[in-house]
């Protein structure tokens, strides 16, 4: 799972910064995503000395600047790199390919869930430890956690619950 969404994340930084240098501020994402996805005001005027006097005075200006300064940047490689360590200790290494139509797909297959459009798919045996921390355990009928696993984990998400309404409580 940790591969899957390290090679997710990095192909869709790779579009974004693609698009960034292709198109500068002319670009799908300088245009429209930032402002609305974040319901920011990209007319509301700036007030730091420096970005003023760098003939920035709307955040519209400074996200056109910033879009603009991937225009001068190399092509990006065709396979990113990401390594996995663990304190300062190498893990593995993996070379994850650029793929626009496996991004893309990866992406509607993702959001669909988060719109409701598909059902959820099942915890692998291997990804079992995300049921611990999960508030739907009691009642999920797909965990592949076994009966002592899932005993074990509901005693300590009741635990952790009791000890917050606690917390809560001391701090009235």
């Amino acid at each position: 799972a940790q591969r899957r969404t390290s090679a997710i994340q990095l192909q869709v930084y790779h579009r974004m910064v693609s698009e960034l240098r292709e198109n500068g501020s002319g670009s799908q994402f300088a245009e429209s995503l930032p402002f609305s996805a974040l319901n920011v005001d990209p007319d509301k005027r700036l007030v730091h000395p420096e970005l003023l006097a760098a003939g920035m005075h709307t955040i519209r200006d400074a996200f056109r600047a910033f879009s603009e300064s991937f225009v001068p940047l190399p092509p990006l490689l065709a396979k990113l790199e990401v390594v996995y360590e663990c304190k300062g200790e190498l893990l593995s290494r993996d070379l994850i390919p650029q793929s626009t139509v496996g991004t893309e797909y990866a992406l509607r297959d993702l959001t669909a869930w988060w719109k409701g459009e598909r059902e959820t798919d099942a915890v692998t045996a291997s990804e079992s430890w995300k049921c611990k921390f999960c508030d739907f355990l009691s009642e999920c009928s797909r965990t592949p956690m076994s009966p002592e696993e899932r005993a074990a984990a509901l005693a300590v998400q009741e635990e952790r619950r009791r000890k917050e309404e606690e917390e809560r409580e001391a701090a009235e």
